[in-house]
């Protein structure tokens, strides 16, 4: 498992994030813990038969090795003992967020495949939007004003999401181009979760976040 520093907060709230493979990753998402106990016992009579462990998703029939059967047991179990969590599901990996290492550390010292382990080295705290008047709505929540230089990833976020985010034509043309040295520049982000997205993708390249308020919505 691979050990790694954070100097954010995940979705402005979390200090720590586990990231392990799990067969059963996508029966995990939306952390709806009532359906994923059902699909465990159905696994649990038939390892305690002896059978090979199959379950029947949406998608067909699939199989599930015992470790990682056992490793969700485990994420289950622990995961019914804290409210305060988020999952986050990308293929057969599941990202935990969470607030108490303690309650985090029984999980990644007890599953068979743990990938990363993500703790700040210093106190951590949200980070409390300013404001920004605009005359207009624009229909964004939020102003994100870029620290640095962005990764390509964080760019192709950007460019791939346009829905999600506004900004400018010179913007674009430097994301397009590759110029990603965007120290200053600012876009507009869409709403909370919009922002918490940002967050993930774009890591220290944030430099502060600004409240929009849009003057002709209160006039």
């Amino acid at each position: 498992m691979r050990k790694l520093s954070t100097t954010k907060l995940f979705y402005n709230k979390y200090p720590y994030k586990l990231v392990c493979r799990l067969d059963m990753a996508h029966e995990f998402r939306g952390a709806r813990l009532a359906y994923v106990r059902k699909i465990l016992d159905i696994l649990q009579r038939q390892f305690d038969l002896g059978e090979d462990l199959l379950f029947f998703p949406s998608g067909g029939r699939r199989g599930i090795s015992v470790s990682s059967f056992k490793d969700a047991q485990i994420i289950y179990n622990v995961l019914c003992s804290q409210t305060d969590f988020r999952l986050r599901v990308q293929f057969k990996e599941i990202s935990i967020y969470g607030l108490d290492k303690d309650w985090m550390k029984e999980i990644y010292t007890n599953i068979s495949n743990p990938i990363e382990w993500w703790e700040p080295n210093t106190e951590l705290h949200p980070v409390e939007p300013g404001q920004v008047i605009l005359a207009n709505d624009n229909g964004h929540e939020f102003r994100v004003t870029i620290k640095g230089r962005l990764t390509e990833d964080a760019a192709m976020w950007l460019i791939n999401n346009d829905d999600k985010v506004k900004y400018g034509p010179t913007f674009r043309n430097h994301l397009e181009v590759g110029m990603y040295y965007l120290e200053n520049m600012y876009f507009y982000a869409r709403n909370e979760r919009c922002l918490s997205l940002l967050n993930i993708v774009m890591g220290n390249s944030i430099r502060r976040v600004d409240k929009v308020i849009a003057l002709d919505k209160i006039a």
